[in-house]
């Protein structure tokens, strides 16, 4: 309701600006309510967007009319963040239907960073769906452009992405886990990205974790002292996510 002030009724795209970004902020947070409010920001989003036009063909590809450009950048946008939501809510193949929509407006509008990022997150969703080969392909396509877009601090997270997939995939998969979650969270480190620190925190907690009890012929001291890493690891994780107050990253972190 804050959002309905008389002038924004004339700009209906840059309202929907506004409630898509208000949707993506609950939705991170994630505490009590923030679901529902970020489901009822991107409600609002497709009430304020004509979704035949944003599916519609530009007339001309080379010269694109700047509102309707306009228009499907925060359809995309919109698309992206509901996807994210389906998936924290646990409804991953709608999760993964909304992160194909945002895909192919993006495509359309080639927005490079953008694209890396919904297909970085769908790869994940696709990997939680047992679909190993085409999530992780999709993580790869988007640590490929992120490198060569510059930024570290993307890089950093599709190298934690691919971290989590592997630790989810299984025993093969816990060495290169381990391997990837340390990447990401050298760079993290380097940059001093708290929330990226901690999200790699917990994937290398897990992994390592998880990497104790399937080395061969590893012995007790070294079990438990990889046990004690993984503690301390999630310990930091939980410590990060408490201070920016992230509710259910702390739960995670556990």
């Amino acid at each position: 309701e804050k959002f309905e002030k008389p002038w924004r009724k004339e700009y209906p795209a840059l309202l929907a600006t506004l409630h898509a970004w208000a949707a993506s902020l609950h939705i991170l947070r994630s505490a009590d309510g923030d679901l529902d409010e970020g489901e009822q920001h991107i409600q609002k989003v497709f009430s304020l967007l004509d979704v035949n036009e944003i599916h519609k063909p530009f007339v001309e590809q080379s010269r694109p009319d700047t509102l309707l450009w306009y228009k499907k950048a925060i359809a995309a946008l919109a698309y992206r963040v509901s996807g994210y939501l389906n998936r924290v809510k646990g409804f991953v193949p709608k999760s993964v239907e909304q992160y194909q929509k945002a895909a192919t407006l993006l495509r359309e509008l080639d927005l490079l960073i953008e694209m890396a990022t919904t297909l970085n997150d769908m790869g994940f969703a696709q990997a939680e769906m047992g679909e190993w080969n085409d999530g992780r392909a999709n993580v790869r396509h988007a640590l490929k452009t992120r490198r060569e877009l510059g930024p570290r601090i993307p890089v950093a997270l599709s190298l934690n992405t691919l971290a989590a997939i592997d630790v989810r995939e299984g025993e093969a998969q816990y060495a290169s886990a381990r391997q990837n979650a340390e990447r990401a969270l050298s760079i993290f480190r380097a940059f001093s990205h708290e929330r990226g620190i901690a999200l790699a925190l917990v994937t290398l907690a897990e992994a390592t974790r998880r990497l104790s009890g399937t080395i061969p012929l590893l012995s007790d001291a070294d079990r438990v002292k990889y046990l004690r890493e993984a503690r301390d690891y999630a310990r930091e994780a939980k410590d990060i996510f408490e201070k920016q107050g992230e509710s259910s990253r702390q739960v995670e972190a556990l």
